[in-house]
Parts: C-alpha cells; structure tokens; sequence
C-alpha cells in the first residue's frame, strides 16, 4: 500500500502546482497599490495582457556612426568608410538620410574626404599657443534639418589658416551638394531654411547669418531688461540660461531661465524673447518663489507647438517648503498659462522629468516618490531603495488632465497618441490609456536595455545640444522608433 501512497501524494503534488501556475497566469499580480495627490492607484508592470507587436530591427550604421539625431520623419546620421586609393587609402565621410516610413535610406552623400593611412596625412592639426600639438580627423555633430537643408558642425583646426572654431556646413538634399561656410557655430542655438540663428550673451548679440552667402542677415544688440528685487533697491540683472530655441515664421524664438534669492526667498523667473529682422521681443514671468535653506535640485524641460512655449519644472531640496513641479505656457505675446502643480516627495538625486508636446495635448512625466527609505543601524545610515512612484500625465492645452495614473518603477517617455502613451522600461515597450492602462507591448530581448532616452519629437526642430547621446527615440502614428549605437528597433503596436 506504501507505494500506493507514496504516488498518490505525487500526484496530489502536481496538481497542487499546477493549480498554482494556472492562478499566477490567468490572475496575475498587480503589485504593492498606494494612493497619492493624483487619487490614482498605482499600477505596476504584468498587470495586463501583453499585446501582440511587431518588432524589427535595421543596422543602419554597424560601427555605431559618429553623429545622428532623428529630424521630422527622417534619422540622419554620419558614418565614415575607408577605400584604397592608387597609392594610399582614404577615408570618406558619408551623411545618411534614412525615411522612417518608407525603412529605407533615400540619400547618401560624400561631404569629406582625407588621406587616412598616415598621422601626418590628417588635414587637422593642433597649433594653438600652449596647446599640444599633432595632426588629427575631423569631429563632426549633426545641428538640424529643414526638410531640404541638412546642418552640421565641422570641428577642424586648419594649420596656416588660423581657424580656431568650428565652423557651420549645409547640405543641399536635393541637388546632394556640400555648402561650407565661415560661421563659426559658437553661440548657434537654431538652423532653418538656410540660415543659422546665433544668441551671444557675452557680447549681448543675437543674430541670423545666410548660410550659402555668409552674410548677416539682421543683427540686434540685445541684454534682458529684467532685474530682480532686493531687500533694498534694485538687485542684479536677469542673466538668463538658455533652455530651449526654435525657429516661429522667420523669427527665432528662446526660453531663458535665471534664478535669485538676495531677498530671502528664491525667485525663479523665465524670460521669453523673441528676435526677427524688426527687432527683438521680450517678455518675463515669476514662475514662483519659495525659501531654500540647503542644497537645491532641479530641472527643467522644453517644448514648442508653434504658438507657445511650454516649461516643466522641477524643484526638490532639503530646504524647499514641499518639493513640486509645475507646467507653463506662455504664447509668442507673453500670455502667461499655469497647467499643472503637484506636490512631490523626493530625497536627494533625479527629478525624472519628461515632457512631449503635440498640437493638442501636453504629455510629461515626474518623479512623485523615489522611496528611498532610511534606517539607522547602531549610528550607521542605511538606504532602502523600493519602487519609485513616477507620474504619467495627458492634458490638453488648457491644462484639463486626459490621462493621469501613477506606476511603480522608472520609465521614460516614448511617445504618444491620440490618449495613449507610450513608454520604455528597461527592455520593456509598454502603452498607457485611460480604458485600458498599462500593457506591455514589446520585449526586446536580454540585450534591449535601451537605457537613458533622448526623445525627439516630431513637431520641434530640435537642435540637440548633446554630443553623441546613447539612446535616441521618436513616434510618428504611434510607431516607435529607436535608435542606439547603430541600430534602428520599430515597434509596431497590433490592434
């Protein structure tokens, strides 16, 4: 009879675990819940069904390229290529243009070309007084791109001709041309339809150069008028960061951030200007004030839909009187709008800021809780890092929230559509939407960690102040484009 019991136990066994996978695959998890300032419950991920998707993957540039940034409905990047020659080799620089719907590269054009096989060779070499000397290649860094016009930095120190800076190229896309200039591209904040637009606080300029000419198109002394309280009297001048520049109907349009707490309180101004060949617009707000007894961290986020300028700002410090973040808008005449401000509870370290702007709608992302927790141990201080709880948010141009849920871990912002947003954590794609919330809808495998994203969106000619960013993401009709270190992953959401 002991056998008997023996495998009846056995099987009692597999049944008992097979129940649980049953319960743990048709019931899953939802996670640890909370409510916070939004009255939403926090969602986590596997707590909805994953969604069939379309997942590809393209090399467009295998050695990783030496510049890219995706521009409208187009990824342009930079790569270089070594031929022989009859006596040496060369190395020719190549710019892509790869169409985003059509998959496909629809330009490819040769604008440098150098011996390579030799240090001596190089057409670049360092004479500075008191600096090192020798010979090297030139860096480049993509600036924009007008639909026609493709803008890029030439960085090349050209021995005898005593050029010290680096200098603005323009590619004609339709006739495939290279169009050097002598602007240097110091103080460029902003390039469209020929012309680069140039802000110098220093020399207290802003100005528009032609491109293919050289020549100064307009020019205007310009210093911000605005000068923050005192205690007693007048204080100091609003210096002013620049934040973002965009280009508006031929005029160039910045976002200018300073900041001042002579009176006891912090004061956080933004400065709006807006120069044309008329002349040059201003217009200042006081976002807010606030008393700051230790160390502040912040950030800050820009956006543009072609009528106003949109500020996400984040403050946390020790000493702030409840960390938050607020949403602004303010139109090309200075019409100031508040959207959104919430209260946050952070400790030391990242905002988690995001925001993306469309025609319509404002879509951003924060930090509410970082849930690091701290315990003490016979004098010694130990940090317990849980979940953070970010904030995911959809309003419309009047600041009415669309969507609003709070999710347990860190995501960063893809994109959007329509009311549905769309999101990366880690090798994970996932879709928010008010009906549904959140589901995955892509896994990119063991090495799709995409890390750190730099989105571009669609409607803002962006120029990208970064160097060589490692992750770069966009969405065109809620198909997701990423691309890192050479390659191209689309993502396709199914019905």
């Amino acid at each position: 009879m002991r056998p008997f019991r023996l495998l009846g136990a056995l099987l009692l066994l597999i049944l008992l675990g097979l129940g649980l996978v049953f319960i743990s695959t048709f019931f899953p998890r939802e996670g640890p819940t909370r409510t916070a300032s939004t009255k939403q419950a926090t969602e986590t991920p596997g707590g909805g069904m994953v969604v069939p998707s379309n997942v590809k993957r393209i090399s467009v540039s295998p050695s990783g390229g030496l510049t890219a940034s995706f521009f409208n409905d187009k990824l342009i990047y930079i790569n270089s290529t070594v031929s022989d020659g009859d006596e040496a080799k060369y190395r020719e620089i190549l710019l892509y243009v790869f169409d985003l719907r059509s998959e496909r590269v629809v330009s490819s054009i040769v604008i440098d070309k150098y011996q390579a096989d030799s240090p001596e060779a190089l057409p670049c070499g360092e004479f500075k007084p008191g600096g090192t000397k020798g010979k090297y290649e030139p860096r480049y860094m993509l600036l924009g791109y007008d639909g026609r016009y493709i803008y890029y930095e030439r960085d090349c120190v050209v021995p005898g001709k005593g050029v010290l800076e680096p200098l603005v190229y323009m590619v004609d896309e339709d006739t495939s041309t290279v169009i050097p200039s002598n602007i240097s591209s110091r103080g460029v904040v902003a390039v469209g339809d020929g012309v680069v637009y140039k802000y110098l606080p220093d020399e207290g300029l802003v100005e528009a150069l032609d491109v293919a000419s050289n020549k100064t198109l307009w020019k205007h002394e310009y210093k911000p008028s605005y000068i923050f309280p005192q205690p007693q009297g007048p204080g100091r001048a609003f210096i002013g960061s620049i934040k973002g520049a965009w280009i508006s109907d031929g005029s160039l349009v910045m976002l200018l951030h300073d900041s001042d707490g002579s009176t006891g309180e912090l004061i956080w101004v933004y400065g709006l200007v807006v120069a044309s060949r008329e002349g040059v617009e201003e217009f200042f707000f006081e976002a807010f004030r606030f008393k700051v007894y230790g160390a502040l961290t912040y950030d800050i986020r820009v956006g543009f839909d072609g009528e106003r300028v949109y500020v996400l700002t984040g403050v946390n410090s020790y000493g702030v009187e409840g960390d938050f973040v607020t949403l602004h808008s303010i139109s090309l005449d200075g019409e100031v709008k508040e959207l959104l401000s919430r209260s946050i509870r952070l400790e030391r370290g990242s905002l988690g800021l995001n925001m993306l702007v469309r025609e319509d709608r404002v879509a951003v992302v924060y930090l509410v809780d970082d849930n690091k927790l701290v315990t003490m141990t016979r004098g010694n201080t130990t940090w317990i890092q849980e979940a953070p709880i970010q904030v995911v948010e959809v309003l419309d141009k009047e600041g009415n929230v669309i969507l609003n849920r709070e999710l347990a871990g860190s995501y960063s912002l893809l994109g959007f559509k329509d009311d549905k947003v769309y999101l990366a954590s880690g090798r994970y794609i996932y879709a928010l939407s008010p009906d549904t919330g959140l589901s995955q809808i892509a896994d990119l495998g063991p090495q799709g960690n995409i890390g750190a994203v730099v989105v571009l969106p669609i409607l803002i000619p962006l120029l990208p102040f970064m160097e060589k960013p490692q992750t770069l993401a966009t969405t065109i009709d809620g198909t997701i484009y990423i691309y890192r270190e050479g390659y191209l992953t689309i993502i396709k959401e199914r019905a």
